[in-house]
């Protein structure tokens, strides 16, 4: 009765039944404001009665860039009734439409409005586990179908979701018992586009973006043809490409709402995109006549008739253009009439230009520079003040971002290092294997009064993200490993550090220490990305050994500032370290006498710490170079 009051009585309807092209019959149910189709797709056809492909094959699957659909393990006798079929983004994208007539495949905002109903104090523009319960009133309740412990299930909103597993972009299936996920009409890029998903062990409803080549279920939803649901997909392209811009209506429109006219008008950015040309051809308006003029820059009006009504759904109007720079144009419809109708429900998108995927400062070429400005972004620098300061906008975030996951980190990095080295030719983003990461640790130790990190598998980029402690304060970092670029942002409390490489380091290879000082013991707290693995790591620092402050006063340097040669007295053993303000090691030597002469005539000047460990402390002084 608390459940049934929380959603409203009457917002959960049995409902009635669907029939699809191939004669299948779906039971439906009444959401709050929507009517969902209960029971996943299991069409072999599209709406106007072309095939699916039904692709078996591993390789085929994994090279298909078409519509694609299967059944689990490829067993329809087994899985399709109960579970129905898996179709890849292609698929339920596509312009002919999965769904039968009055439904069409549900869209992001579909399962916005969903999950909302279901709680209203989530935040469905998050991506994630959502929700405190949403995932349990959407699984079908027991384990009948669902593996142990089906946790929170209740399938109080009838949705009756089965987990139905999927098929990874290599046609690998995986997860059935234990999870489902449904495609959602969003596209997050060229490769990726959003679904929504439940999981045996959790009772939250979950939203990410996945390749687009995995294959998922898809859900119907009834469409209401009495207010239009207009749609701009995002799009991404490559500077100097034409682009074609579908408008779509991803409702479903009737004949007998007797739509026989349209008119609106898209504003655009002339400065990066020019409008070239129309065409209705392959559209639910296809056979009417289009008008647009473009006669006032960054904007058209677009009018359109026809004798027979608009049906289906899909897009009404392709419109072309060219790119002209990089970055990004808003593509923004106003004033849209069908007939005399005024259509609200609008979901406006954009045309995002990028260069090169790498080619961060776009000077057509992707270089060593393009890497270390990666690595300065991921630790929060800002390596491009004067042309554009933190933070980057999205078309530059996108040709950064080449392993295509999460933000820029120094996985991205070590990519772009090894592209400019000719090791590879392609990013993950570009290619299948996105997902692949390859498998490293970095451990943390303590030698006496230095932080040790070493690194196990395949290292190629680490980003930490730390905080000084009260009573431990982290100095300047050495790096060990040559040819490893770092970048450092050591400001106050705040310590980041990005490490990259094209080559990884053997295993446990020592690959940076951080000297610290030390008043009393304190834990420390490490968030760290290896290569694309977000883990965080503590770890418990001891102040057994510490700087000795008798012996640190008795060492001097002198002169200081200097220009050509340093004299270090009041030590007569140790080993000598001089660092940049990088945390790079530009000088090592032994002390064996009491007084030790260093060559600095070499050095560009700048702002040096000198490192001296012995055997019971670590010695550290500030050395100025004019």
């Amino acid at each position: 009765m608390v459940l049934m009051a929380f959603l409203g009585i009457n917002s959960i309807l049995k409902g009635q039944t669907v029939t699809d092209i191939d004669g299948n019959v779906y039971q439906t149910v009444t959401i709050g404001p929507q009517v969902w189709m209960k029971e996943n797709l299991r069409v072999t056809r599209f709406q106007n009665g072309d095939f699916i492909n039904n692709i078996t094959n591993n390789t085929s699957w994994s090279n298909q860039t078409i519509d694609a659909r299967c059944y689990y393990n490829n067993d329809s006798v087994q899985n399709a009734t109960i579970y129905g079929a898996l179709y890849n983004w292609y698929a339920m994208n596509d312009n002919r439409n999965l769904c039968p007539i009055g439904w069409h495949v549900s869209d992001n905002s579909d399962w916005r409005i969903l999950t909302k109903h279901l709680d209203n104090n989530v935040d469905t523009s998050a991506l994630g586990w959502l929700g405190f319960d949403c995932g349990g009133k959407l699984k079908e309740a027991g384990t009948s179908h669902w593996s142990n412990p089906n946790t929170g299930a209740t399938n109080i909103s009838g949705f009756s979701a089965l987990p139905a597993g999927g098929r990874d972009s290599t046609g690998l299936f995986y997860q059935l018992g234990t999870g489902a996920a449904w495609w959602a009409q969003y596209q997050q890029n060229l490769s990726n586009a959003r679904a929504w998903n439940v999981y045996y062990n959790t009772q939250q409803v979950g939203t990410n973006n996945s390749f687009k080549k995995y294959g998922y279920s898809v859900r119907c939803v009834k469409s209401n043809c009495s207010t239009g649901s207009l749609l701009i997909n995002d799009t991404i392209t490559h500077l100097g490409m034409p682009v074609l811009i579908p408008i779509l209506d991803i409702g479903t429109l009737a004949p007998t709402c007797n739509i026989i006219s349209y008119q609106f008008d898209l504003t655009y950015n002339p400065a990066k995109i020019q409008y070239i040309n129309n065409d209705i051809s392959g559209t639910i308006a296809s056979g009417g006549t289009v008008t647009v003029n473009s006669s006032t820059s960054g904007l058209l009006h677009i009018s359109f008739m026809t004798t027979t009504a608009l049906s289906g759904s899909g897009p009404i109007l392709n419109l072309q253009f060219n790119t002209l720079n990089i970055g990004t144009s808003p593509l923004t419809i106003t004033n849209f009439l069908y007939n005399t109708d005024t259509i609200t429900d609008i979901t406006n998108g954009s045309i995002t230009a990028i260069g090169l995927y790498g080619d961060i400062d776009t000077n057509g070429y992707v270089q060593a520079y393009d890497a270390a400005l990666a690595l300065q972004y991921s630790v929060g620098l800002d390596p491009l003040p004067n042309s554009e300061p933190i933070p980057w906008e999205n078309w530059r975030m996108i040709i950064a971002n080449v392993d295509g996951v999460g933000s820029v980190t120094a996985i991205d990095a070590s990519l772009i290092l090894q592209h400019s080295a000719g090791l590879i030719t392609l990013f993950p983003v570009e290619s299948v294997k996105s997902s692949e990461n390859p498998v490293a640790d970095v451990a943390i130790t303590q030698d006496n009064s230095e932080l040790v990190f070493t690194s196990t598998g395949e290292l190629y980029g680490l980003n930490i993200y730390a905080i000084n402690g009260n009573q431990v304060i982290m100095n300047t970092p050495a790096f060990l490993v040559p040819n490893m670029m770092s970048a450092t942002n050591i400001n106050g409390s705040t310590y980041n550090i990005g490490l990259c490489t094209a080559y990884s380091p053997n295993d446990n290879t020592e690959i940076m220490r951080i000297p610290f000082t030390c008043t009393a013991p304190e834990t420390l707290t490490f968030n760290m990305i290896i290569n694309k693995t977000v883990v965080t790591k503590t770890f418990a620092v001891s102040c057994t050994v510490g700087i000795n402050e008798d012996h640190q006063r008795s060492v001097n340097i002198f002169p200081n500032p200097a220009k050509d040669n340093i004299e270090i007295t009041g030590i007569n053993h140790g080993k000598i370290q001089i660092l940049n303000t990088l945390g790079q090691v530009v000088y090592t030597s032994e002390i064996t006498n009491t007084k030790t002469v260093v060559d600095i005539s070499g050095f560009l000047s700048g702002i040096y710490t000198i490192s001296i460990k012995t055997n019971n402390d670590i010695i550290t002084k500030k050395l100025f170079i004019k």
